[in-house]
């Protein structure tokens, strides 16, 4: 079979040199000569790469629109069912379709009528491998069949490159869903070790832009499970989701990411089941490592996640330690519609809106309803609480009561969960002040998960907060490591680098977020704290101006700007700043901290540790830092201001 499909692409790329596109190859199109080679049949619809086909060309196969198209249905690429004009990458297509023929014994798309054929092509993956077609050649067809053709082989001469290695490195092995023995180890070795991958967003192929989450979500938790390796390194969820509908070549999304290989599939589901189908891809040299298609009941997809990465940990000869094999092979059963509204809960986490992470908590509280045993919902909903607290969209006993409670509840029913031990860690640091505990249970989730770039990220600021700025910067140089285009990630390190006095670095490392997010309010917030400590009072003002405009007026960006006014010298702006604080705590919390910041701004030093201590009383959440705050500099000789670290707990 690897014979045949390498000598039909070399048909092809014979064609496609000299400008030709077959436009209608299929099985009947090949021959089989008496020494046993292919040749390619019926150039009939052929056409040159600049030429237009004329009306006598065209073919009565229909499309779902009711137009004509060129060529055999069942081997028609999907954009030529769209309307596009055929080009190599339709003939890739199509020998695709042969090939998983060859393998199979009948093709990929299938329906009882040219409309369901059709959609098939368009929306459906292709059908189950056999068990006995080696994961390497699995590789291949599914390339040559990827919807967009972007993603495809982009010349009959890769594709037959590919067949060539298959031919000579990899042999079946029947039964198997991997290419396993010596030749598979070689190839892997020869190309070098992996230490590191990316998980691209998984395609939705249901067809309803609805059920995104569902993809996003399978995602997300695929790069969960493969972080638990800890010799491996995997981008986080945040850098991985800007990739998502993405054309840039796999080699170009390397570079950026700074991966050995990629992970890219895609996912269907369709009432009760679902099927991921995964591939992983070397990425500098576009060889395909593994691929596999898995068809599960919804209730299995726990133990689904879990067997894709351990799949994938034993393709690149990973070695897992016996906790880490553990951890990946423990799996439960999940009700459906619990599952179902996490997925929904993580999607509106992620965006970090106050209206996301109110919706987030009711997505989560429902899949509690739905299964009062899933720790991950309650560990997701303590994360939106703190995330409401720490922006001060919600006051501190209620945002970080609540998240230490779910989280304490998250772990009673799973002691091991590394995201509920995270969560119990930020609750404890910036509500019960108890470093050492925040200590602990942060070493914990990294310990259980130390690809998880969030327990990186705020153990950060528990280095902040105890004057260890060496520290700090570590832990979120491995943030950034782990997710290096995440705007929360670069904009946390500006604010470390802000805390600690480190402001030339700190307005680089914040200058990152701008290209890909240019309405991230956190980032201008911090560059306009940072530039005011320059003395560049221009421009600290227009970006923090940019932040209460972004935030919808965020209280915490108000006093922001409050403060860089105070520090400009323009105290009517300070003290109207101020007048709109006071009025808006009339209608939602504001952070006594915040208006300190600004008193201490304008020099009424009476005035901020009245607001200071108010923050006290109600533990604010943000005295975590009072130690670090630049902001407070002016008070910290005065015996109030000593006193009342003491009582935070915080090194003098």
């Amino acid at each position: 079979m690897l014979h045949c499909g390498t000598q039909i692409a070399d048909a092809l790329a014979h064609a496609h040199e000299r400008g030709i596109v077959h436009r209608d190859l299929k099985s009947l199109n090949v021959v089989i000569t008496p020494e046993g080679r292919a040749k390619v049949l019926d150039f009939g619809l052929a056409k040159r790469l600049s030429g237009e086909a004329s009306d006598a060309e065209m073919t009565q196969s229909i499309g779902p629109t009711g137009g004509q198209v060129v060529g055999t249905l069942s081997y028609l690429p999907p954009e030529v069912l769209r309307g596009a004009e055929a080009d190599p990458r339709g003939d890739i297509w199509a020998l695709g379709v042969m090939l998983f023929e060859m393998a199979s014994g009948h093709l990929p798309f299938r329906g009882t009528t040219p409309f369901e054929t059709s959609s098939a092509i368009l929306r459906e993956p292709p059908a189950p491998f056999p068990a006995r077609v080696p994961a390497g050649l699995r590789g291949v067809i599914q390339r040559c069949l990827v919807k967009e053709p972007e993603q495809r082989y982009q010349r009959a001469g890769e594709l037959r490159a590919a067949l060539d290695a298959l031919s000579s490195n990899v042999t079946p092995v029947p039964g198997t869903a991997r290419p396993r023995g010596a030749a598979a180890r070689r190839r892997t070795k020869a190309s070098g070790p992996i230490r590191s991958l990316a998980v691209l967003p998984l395609e939705n192929l249901s067809g309803d832009p609805a059920q995104e989450y569902f993809a996003d979500g399978m995602t997300e938790a695929l790069i969960a499970r493969l972080a638990k390796i800890g010799t491996l390194r995997v981008i986080s969820r945040t850098s991985a989701m800007l990739y998502k509908g993405a054309r840039k070549p796999l080699p170009e999304i390397a570079r950026e990411l700074k991966v050995d290989a990629v992970v890219e599939g895609s996912v269907l589901r369709s009432g009760g089941q679902v099927r991921i189908t995964a591939q992983l891809i070397r990425a500098t040299t576009d060889e395909h490592l593994w691929a596999e298609t898995y068809d599960r009941d919804l209730r299995d997809v726990l133990a689904l996640q879990s067997e894709v990465a351990r799949a994938i940990a034993q393709e690149i000869q990973v070695k897992l330690t016996p906790k880490e094999e553990a951890s990946l092979a423990h799996c439960r059963t999940v009700d459906p519609a619990a599952y179902e509204a996490y997925l929904r809960g993580l999607h509106s986490w992620n965006k970090r809106t106050e209206s996301g992470l109110r919706q987030g908590i009711e997505y989560f509280q429902l899949a509690i309803e739905k299964d009062p045993t899933y720790a991950r919902a309650y560990a997701g909903m303590a994360d939106c609480y703190s995330v409401l607290g720490w922006m001060g969209m919600l006051p501190p006993k209620e945002s970080f009561g609540r998240s230490k409670a779910a989280a304490v509840k998250a772990l009673e029913l799973e002691k091991d969960l590394a995201e509920a031990h995270c969560s119990l860690a930020y609750a404890r640091h910036h509500y019960d002040w108890d470093w050492a505990d925040a200590e602990k249970e942060f070493r914990r989730s990294l310990e259980l998960n130390p690809g998880y770039a969030t327990a990186h990220h705020w153990h950060a600021l528990l280095h902040v907060s105890l004057g260890k700025p060496q520290g700090a910067v570590a832990e979120m140089e491995k943030a950034e490591a782990l997710d290096p285009l995440a705007p929360i990630i670069n904009s946390a390190m500006g604010f470390v680098l802000y805390m600690t006095r480190q402001y030339d670095r700190g307005i680089l490392e914040l200058l990152k977020t701008l290209e890909g997010h240019p309405k991230f309010w956190i980032r201008n917030n911090w560059i306009g704290l940072i530039s005011a400590q320059q003395g560049r009072y221009p421009e600290a003002l227009a970006e923090c101006s940019r932040a209460v405009e972004l935030s919808e007026r965020l209280p915490l960006t108000e006093a922001s700007l409050g403060y860089i006014q105070a520090l400009s010298g323009d105290r009517e702006g300070a003290m109207r700043t101020l007048e709109r604080l006071e009025e808006s705590a009339k209608r939602r919390y504001v952070m006594p901290y915040g208006m300190a910041i600004v008193h201490a701004g304008l020099g009424n030093q009476g005035l901020a540790f009245e607001w200071l201590e108010k923050a006290f009383q109600e533990r604010g959440n943000l005295l975590c830092y009072l130690s670090a705050d630049p902001a407070f500099d002016s008070l910290r000789s005065d015996p109030r201001f000593l006193d009342l670290q003491k009582r935070v707990g915080l090194p003098s």
